[in-house]
């Protein structure tokens, strides 16, 4: 137990820093910036020229090349679903 006020301050400070997560790395941080900014632009792209048939797969929160396998197929059954759609717009053309 410290001695004194500033002695306690200084060992809570220390075990605080101990437990917190390390800050990202610079990869990290404009690897972030980077998809954030794509989705921007898609948001905005879409917003100004909406697509005719839009096919949105429902993906795992967490995308993996490891498990890519997963991802093909949700994109094959979401393809599937929207073939009607795209079907009726492509014999109205």
């Amino acid at each position: 137990m410290p001695a004194s006020l500033v002695g306690l301050l200084a060992e809570l400070a220390e075990e605080g820093t101990q437990e917190e997560r390390p800050l990202p790395g610079l990869y990290t941080v404009i690897n972030q910036a980077v998809a954030i900014f794509q989705q921007e632009i898609l948001r905005l792209k879409l917003t100004l020229w909406p697509a005719d048939v839009l096919v949105r797969p429902e993906l795992p929160p967490v995308v993996s090349y490891l498990r890519a396998a997963e991802g093909i197929r949700a994109g094959e059954r979401a393809m599937e679903a929207a073939l009607p759609e795209l079907r009726a717009l492509l014999s109205r053309g």
